[in-house]
C-alpha cells in the first residue's frame, strides 16, 4: 500500500543509514567511513555499470568489452583521473 511506503523505505536502510537500494550512495558512505579504498569504489562502480541497465542485454563478450572500455577511460581520461584523485584526497 502507498501509505506503507515510508515504513518500507525506512526498513530498507542499512546500518550506515544509507538506503540499501542506492549502491552508489552506499559506496560513498563506505569510502568516507574508511571501510573501502578508492580502487574498491572504482571496481564496484564498474561491476555495477556492467551488471545493470542496458548492459544486461549485452552478450558476455559485450559486457567484457564494456568493462574494458570503462577501465581504460578511468585510466586515461584526464577528467576522470582528476575525479579519482579528488576522491583519494577527500578520504
Amino acid at each position: 500500500m502507498i501509505e506503507d511506503a515510508p515504513r518500507q523505505s525506512e526498513a530498507a536502510k542499512s546500518a550506515s543509514g544509507v538506503a540499501s537500494t542506492d549502491p552508489i550512495r552506499a559506496l560513498g558512505a563506505d569510502l568516507k567511513a574508511g571501510r573501502i579504498d578508492v580502487q574498491s569504489v572504482v571496481d564496484r562502480l564498474v561491476e555495477h555499470a556492467v551488471a545493470s541497465g542496458s548492459a544486461r542485454a549485452l552478450t558476455p563478450a559485450g559486457r567484457r568489452e564494456l568493462e574494458s572500455f570503462l577501465r581504460r577511460a578511468l585510466e586515461e581520461d584526464p577528467t576522470l583521473i582528476g575525479l579519482l584523485k579528488d576522491m583519494e584526497r577527500a578520504r
